[in-house]
């Protein structure tokens, strides 16, 4: 199984990490660290507002009701302006937001952002919930892709691909990499010189394999579990 993790991780990787790491740190809850990059990609790919999680999940509520298009046309004949826009500035544009999500669900709100700013929280199942549906819904077909085309993390290419695979799914080991490098060129990691590079991906992917050994067969590592393998070196 090593074998294979490390030759997948290989065929997958472009250009090797070399990410400074050492003396790891007991951080928070690994919830304090999820609105950063890793939801702030799943956001973005899932066409909701990357930079601020509340209201991505604002509008992934919409979405959930069919009344996410409906809000966007409402808002523009309201405000003149488009949502895209708007969702950057949304201090500027309250009243406007309220009087179109009123308009769409029949409510009668005031401030709806500020309520899901303070209410906002995500737990790592609630997280790999999202992933879950998203993937389900994509039918596993390319599951992470940006709008320029310069990257995209695609799944199991045909048997052969499975088995030396299994149980991860091929994107994770180019999405966690990136997560990896994103992570630490946002100084998130606490050390000075220890590098964390391929082995030391492969030992995480490892320490899930081990975590699932007992699983039944046919269940699929979860993403959440690779993130839980970098906690201690997050800074707290």
């Amino acid at each position: 199984v090593d074998r294979n993790i490390e030759g997948v991780i290989k065929a997958d990787d472009d250009a090797s990490l070399r990410l400074e790491l050492d003396e790891y740190v007991i951080t928070n809850e690994v919830e304090k660290r999820l609105d950063t990059f890793f939801v702030k990609v799943f956001n973005e790919e899932c066409g909701y507002y990357g930079k601020q999680p509340y209201v991505a999940e604002f509008e992934r509520d919409l979405d959930s009701d069919g009344l996410l298009d409906a809000f966007k046309a409402r808002f523009r004949e309201i405000a003149s302006k488009e949502w895209e826009w708007a969702r950057q500035r949304t201090k500027r544009m309250t009243s406007q937001i309220d009087e179109a999500y009123n308009a769409v669900t029949g409510q009668s709100v005031s401030q709806i952002l500020d309520k899901y700013r303070s209410d906002y929280r995500l737990s790592i199942e609630d997280f790999a919930e999202q992933i879950l549906a998203y993937i389900q819904e994509n039918n596993f077909k390319t599951l992470f892709g940006f709008a320029d085309g310069s990257q995209t993390y695609r799944n199991y290419q045909d048997r052969e691909h499975f088995i030396h695979s299994y149980p991860f799914i091929p994107y994770q080991f180019a999405l966690f990499q990136s997560a990896i490098q994103n992570l630490s060129l946002h100084s998130a990691f606490e050390g000075k010189h220890s590098s964390v590079g391929e082995r030391s991906m492969l030992g995480v992917f490892q320490q899930v394999a081990i975590h699932i050994a007992n699983h039944q067969v046919g269940q699929l590592a979860t993403f959440d579990l690779m993130f839980e393998g970098i906690r201690t070196a997050l800074k707290s």
